[in-house]
């Protein structure tokens, strides 16, 4: 469903570009070599008999690929622009992650730990208004959606009730998916150093976004969800260079974050969402065509 409405978003971007192109108008298609993680944890109480949280769950899935990242900006008004970004990483690269358990009421040491292969595939959306503030500098505000979605497999037990262990559980086949979304306001910034190179820069924050989480484990046929405020941070460094006024290239470095601040899950008030976190960090490279 992830792969599916990530390519309608990225085709829609493209298929009305040339029923709305105006004059200054610019198509960026590029990609974005990301390399990151998602973790979250949850605290719960182990018994009934107190609400203490006093057990911890943690899942960490390594994140890492290529987004295939297409970039509209059209004129709609005298002083207004219109942007929509959208990026797609089809496969996350397949990689290690791991499932982590504490019971603190007996020690600090992880009671459980295992490990699991893990891959997916993850996209984001920005949607922006621009406003010229001078001739270097632009303001933006609008919304922002990211998605990622991770698969479970061939599961490894390596710490089973405090001892040493190598117990495979090869049926796993399970998933958790995130989102986060919410208003963003931010700044971008154009420096020329001559005629055809100038240094280039964005930053964007979201203080009031929402994260949702939502997990299915196989294995004991578990489905459950997540639910918290979040925060959005997204910020990039760059140069262009134009050789022709139709014509550029840019290349840099982005950083997007993403985290939460206690939150809930459904299927017990007692089970506290306390850390989610996203972190993409990069590379990229477009080229931009104005028409």
């Amino acid at each position: 469903m992830l792969k599916l409405t990530s390519y309608l978003v990225l085709l829609t971007v493209l298929c009305i570009t040339p029923l709305s192109l105006t004059y200054g108008a610019e198509l960026s298609l590029g990609n974005w070599h990301a390399t990151g993680s998602e973790v979250w944890r949850t605290s719960f109480p182990l018994s009934s008999q107190t609400e203490i949280a006093n057990g911890t769950s943690e899942l960490v899935y390594p994140q890492s690929g290529t987004y295939i990242v297409a970039n509209y900006e059209n004129p709609i008004g005298s002083n207004r622009r219109l942007r929509i970004e959208s990026g797609i990483m089809s496969n996350i690269d397949n990689a290690q992650g791991s499932d982590s358990d504490w019971d603190y009421s007996k020690n600090n040491a992880a009671q459980f730990y295992g490990e699991f292969n893990t891959s997916g595939t993850s996209a984001f959306m920005n949607i922006d208004s621009i406003k010229p503030v001078n001739d270097r500098t632009e303001f933006f505000y609008g919304y922002g959606y990211r998605i990622n979605h991770f698969r479970m497999r061939n599961g490894t037990y390596k710490t089973w009730n405090y001892a040493s262990t190598d117990m495979s559980f090869e049926n796993l086949d399970s998933y958790y998916t995130t989102t986060y979304q919410g208003i963003h306001l931010g700044l971008s910034s154009k420096v020329p150093i001559n005629s055809k190179l100038s240094a280039i820069s964005t930053l964007s924050y979201s203080p009031l976004a929402i994260a949702q989480g939502h997990g299915w484990w196989n294995l004991r046929d578990l489905d459950f969800r997540h639910e918290a405020p979040a925060q959005i941070f997204d910020g990039t460094v760059g140069i262009a260079w134009q050789p022709a006024h139709a014509l550029a290239v840019s290349a840099g470095y982005r950083y997007q974050h993403m985290s939460i601040s206690k939150g809930r899950e459904n299927l017990s008030t007692a089970i506290t969402w306390e850390k989610a976190t996203n972190i993409q960090k990069g590379f990229y490279f477009n080229s931009t065509y104005t028409f």
